[in-house]
């Protein structure tokens, strides 16, 4: 089921007075019936994995708590472990993993396996299984107590609003909220439905719309114009940035509706001056994940250079893979690894002792820092999009050694003077959240600025398609 369907809001329409109107005792219940039809609405089987990780999490994180013995403990964290990821494995990365050894059979001079699996991906399966994972391996380093209420942990693996692509939750975080009693506000109703249509109107008007121009580049394997092959770079940047925080407004306003609080998982990227910053402001909870269970446990940034390189080469790696199984992503992620790297090496060997210097100081450093980090997201981003490698290789050739156009065409000046637009509104939009001046917004003003949206929305819409972050 999608947030842009109207099975999607038939489902709200229907959950949000009910859950108001149902004692607090039977509204657990009604979030784990709407969030498992919403998910098996797509395909019920799939609804046996989330139901089979919340019950070997639930049994794991208790049989942790109940022992004290470190061996024991170890194997209820290593049941978790090899459940969830197996799950996550087998039907993420059997393909690949085929495919990959299959290519060195061939390199070994080899016949390679005439074997290919039929496996469909389960829809949000790499972000539930993060997120009870997260929470068994919390229980193990005692950081919160395990839940004794089974129907708290099915909501909280299955909560629908972010159940699909996050944002990756913790238990700490979420947990009491589906047990808190929540009062029927009209200003949680105002915000969400605000929320929801800032979300719609970002993946329907924006994101979709700017695809549909795009997508000659990935039909045609990146054989056009260097004018235009410019335009659709900076059109991708958009386009998943749009996509992907719009899936994330629309979960965060739909919980609201229902007076809970999700986590924000951006905070405007496209402002950021490095590529630290970049990663800390983009997928805010997967970063979070990544950092407190891999990356910190690695030994995080350390006074060994080499090995805070490795470990930051090897988390996003990891963050590439996790994306998707194909060598687009892995190089995706490693080149932002490397990206990383020589900032880190950068920041360290020579900035601290160049930053006294009034020109590191003034403007035109900042000015020259924004653009580099936001160049080096974008070219790398290009591998988001790629089907497979001849795309990316004739992108590249083509942009730098292809024969270029017209500059003076529609699409390039047009073009490019939307991307700008976008980049202006992300600016003025940070500065209105950084300075909250929506906090004291008039709530009988709240209705004209909902219609006007919808408006938009019904207006300048395209037809939805399916959001990028679903495959993943």
């Amino acid at each position: 089921m999608s947030f842009c369907s109207f099975s999607y809001l038939t489902l709200l329409i229907f959950v949000v007075p009910l859950y108001y109107l149902l004692p607090q005792k039977l509204r657990i219940f009604l979030i784990i019936i709407a969030s498992y039809y919403f998910y098996c609405a797509w395909k019920p089987v799939y609804g046996i994995l989330i139901l089979f990780s919340s019950l070997l999490d639930y049994f794991a994180a208790i049989g942790i708590d109940r022992t004290n013995s470190t061996k024991v403990k170890k194997t209820f964290l290593m049941m978790s472990i090899f459940g969830n990821l197996g799950i996550l494995f087998y039907f993420k990365y059997t393909n690949f993993a085929i495919d990959v050894f299959n290519s060195l059979l061939g390199v070994l001079g080899r016949k390679p396996m005439n074997l290919s699996l039929h496996i469909l991906l389960p829809i949000g399966v790499s972000f539930y299984t993060f997120q009870t994972l997260g929470y068994t391996i919390d229980v193990y380093r005692g950081r919160i107590k395990p839940c004794k209420n089974i129907w708290t942990m099915l909501a909280f693996v299955s909560f629908f609003p972010q159940l699909v692509a996050g944002p990756i939750e913790k238990a700490e975080d979420l947990m009491p909220q589906l047990e808190t009693k929540h009062r029927f506000s009209f200003k949680n109703i105002n915000d969400g439905i605000l929320r929801i249509l800032w979300g719609l109107f970002k993946k329907m008007v924006i994101s979709d719309r700017l695809y549909i121009m795009a997508y000659p580049v990935i039909a045609l394997k990146g054989n056009l114009p260097p004018e235009k092959l410019l335009v659709f770079a900076f059109f991708f940047s958009i386009i998943i940035y749009a996509d992907f925080s719009a899936y994330t407004d629309i979960a965060i306003g739909s919980a609201k509706l229902l007076g809970i609080n999700l986590t924000e998982n951006f905070n405007f990227p496209y402002l950021k001056a490095n590529i630290s910053d970049f990663w800390n402001s983009w997928h805010i909870t997967l970063t979070r994940w990544v950092k407190d269970y891999i990356f910190f446990p690695l030994g995080g940034v350390s006074k060994n250079l080499k090995k805070t390189g490795f470990n930051l080469f090897f988390v996003m790696f990891l963050i590439g893979l996790w994306h998707g199984a194909n060598y687009n992503f892995v190089l995706w992620g490693i080149l932002q690894g490397v990206a990383l790297i020589i900032y880190f090496f950068w920041k360290i060997k020579f900035f601290r002792k160049l930053k006294k210097k009034r020109f590191f100081k003034g403007i035109l450093w900042k000015a020259f820092s924004y653009l580099l980090t936001q160049l080096t997201w974008i070219s790398i981003g290009v591998l988001f999009f790629a089907k497979d490698m001849v795309l990316v290789k004739n992108f590249w050739k083509n942009l730098f050694t292809g024969k270029w156009g017209k500059i003076n065409s529609p699409l390039f000046s047009y073009g490019l003077l939307f991307v700008f637009l976008c980049y202006f509104v992300h600016f003025l939009h940070g500065k209105i959240v950084e300075k909250e001046l929506l906090k004291d917004f008039p709530i009988y003003l709240k209705p004209f600025a909902m219609i006007l949206l919808t408006y938009v929305v019904i207006i300048f819409s395209v037809s939805p398609t399916q959001f990028i972050y679903y495959q993943f």
